[in-house]
């Protein structure tokens, strides 16, 4: 991950635990993790892209009985959030 924090536990399990910087920078596009973390409760972090620098990537944690897909994240961001807001990458994994 691109400009977090973070630790491995003894199991090998990867923690973030803070970030390194509170902005994205994406092409020429600044970008606050917060904004989009109050939109959904999801952790923000950066990843690298060859030709922007870095894009936003939504880690979601939800049950697997909520049943919700990419699909439906993806249209919940297009309706909430600027074009260049929006992640890059939609990934499901354990938040804290």
């Amino acid at each position: 991950m691109h400009g977090d924090l973070g630790r491995i536990d003894g199991d090998g399990f990867i923690h973030i635990v803070d970030r390194k910087k509170d902005l994205v920078i994406s092409g020429s596009e600044n970008i606050y993790p917060a904004e989009i973390e109050d939109t959904i409760h999801v952790a923000i972090i950066s990843v690298p892209h060859e030709r922007l620098g870095e894009v936003v990537c939504a880690a979601i944690q939800c049950a697997p009985s909520e049943g919700i897909s990419m699909e439906e994240v993806a249209a919940f961001y297009e309706k909430n959030l600027s074009r260049y807001k929006r992640p890059g990458e939609i990934i499901f994994a354990d938040v804290p």
